[in-house]
């Protein structure tokens, strides 16, 4: 019972030092409710607890280490490829900090003393978390820099990690294996990596497909809106050529059906909104105008009712000096944000979205709300269901990457809330 006490903490031990560890890195916030973190937690820390009763030790440090980024992906809603990276590099960590700390304390307590009283014991598991915790901090630049590289770089660590665990695994089994729970587990870790190489292959194409399309979006949106400020000007001096056109005809009485078709005309139904044009007239027309129109339009063909307030205080800030990059970017947050809120509202009862724009703090606040329905689960941060969160994903890359991009979201009731903050 003491060596299951002794070990069992050792084990929480070591997991909180895992998640202190990817919290310092990420400086991210524990995306689960604190219950389902405590039952994680005390899940992981039983699990790696019997793990460490394995006798072959790569087939051991291989599934802690599957361990660790799975729970990373949960609680992090990290992408596959990052949680396996951050996990791979904390178990080399861990591997480090196994070393340092046992020079440390056999230099402090003599080798007798380290061997007899704190190796393997709760002591010594608490000097490793110091170590891990330490050198986390330290390293934290590099090692978040490792882990937000490009995906294409991604891909190829993950198959190098993949490559070299399944060549670890499979010599070690079958080379110190000594019964078919060994061979089963072997196998077992194997079939993981296979696995986890090809969701992580998959969900990166399914990434860079969407990328492309709002990339193509943005450029359609850019064209869009020249045309439709360009349609506003000449809607503007047709109608009024044709009103005069109109009260020429009328005085001499020319025939009715002229005057129909000139009527229809001036009432086209099929040119743009400029009353819901209007609306955006304090964003600047780099795009962003012509996004928020577009994307409302399609709300408002769906049955959702929009409501849009835009301060007047945008009409002269950084947004007017985007250059084509940092546009793409905060255009793609907005899009995504905007195409799952159009989403989630068609399912919802009220079928309702909120769009506000304004200042604070010289900060640019964008707030785009919408109903859904309480009765599906909340996946990532979408109501859209399974397969739809790769929008998120690409939104979360870019705001992670960029120090002027924060991101928060809450929920009130049947509302759920998304701010974007664009820092001056």
């Amino acid at each position: 019972m003491n060596d299951f006490i002794n070990g069992y903490v050792g084990a929480f031990i070591n997991v909180l030092a895992a998640i202190a560890f990817a919290k310092i890195i990420l400086k991210s916030k524990i995306k689960r409710r604190k219950l389902d973190l405590i039952l994680l937690i005390v899940l992981m820390a039983y699990f790696t607890y019997i793990l460490c009763l394995l006798k072959i030790t790569i087939l051991k440090s291989f599934l802690i280490f599957i361990l660790v980024a799975v729970i990373y992906r949960i609680i992090y809603k990290l992408e596959l490829t990052k949680s396996v990276i951050l996990g791979f590099i904390h178990y080399l960590i861990c591997l480090l900090a196994d070393i340092i700390s046992i020079i440390i304390l056999i230099s402090i307590f003599g080798e007798e003393a380290f061997y007899n009283n704190i190796a393997g014991n709760i002591s010594g598991n608490i000097a490793v978390a110091i170590v891990i915790i330490t050198s986390s901090y330290i390293l934290r630049n590099l090692i978040k820099k490792i882990i937000n590289i490009k995906i294409k770089y991604r891909l190829a660590i993950l198959l190098i990690i993949s490559l070299a665990s399944t060549l670890g695994i499979f010599y070690s089994t079958y080379k110190y294996g000594t019964n078919s729970l060994d061979n089963l587990l072997g196998v077992l870790s194997i079939g993981i990596t296979i696995i986890a190489l090809y969701s992580a292959t998959n969900q990166a194409n399914k990434n860079n497909q969407l990328a492309l399309e709002y990339d193509n979006l943005l450029n359609f949106i850019k064209k869009y809106e020249a045309e439709i400020d360009n349609q506003r000007i000449i809607s503007h001096e047709a109608k009024n050529q044709l009103l005069t056109v109109k009260s020429k005809i009328i005085d001499k009485e020319n025939e009715k059906q002229i005057i129909k078709y000139i009527d229809e005309i001036l009432n086209d139904k099929k040119k743009v909104k400029h009353s819901e044009y209007a609306k955006f007239k304090n964003l600047p027309s780099n795009g962003l105008k012509g996004l928020f129109y577009f994307k409302v339009s399609q709300a408002q063909e769906k049955g959702i009712k929009v409501s849009v307030n835009i301060a007047s205080s945008l009409n002269n800030t950084i947004l007017n000096e985007l250059e084509t990059n940092e546009f793409n970017q905060i255009g793609k947050v907005l899009g995504v944000y905007l195409d799952n809120a159009i989403e989630a509202s068609i399912e919802s009862t009220d079928k309702i979205i909120g769009i506000e724009g304004y200042i604070k703090n010289n900060n640019i606040i964008f707030i785009i709300s919408n109903s859904y329905n309480k009765n599906r689960r909340l996946i990532g941060r979408t109501t859209k269901g399974e397969n739809h969160g790769y929008g998120l994903i690409i939104a979360n890359n870019i705001i992670n990457n960029n120090k002027r991009l924060e991101s928060f979201n809450e929920i009130n009731g049947n509302i759920y809330t998304q701010k974007l903050i664009i820092k001056k």
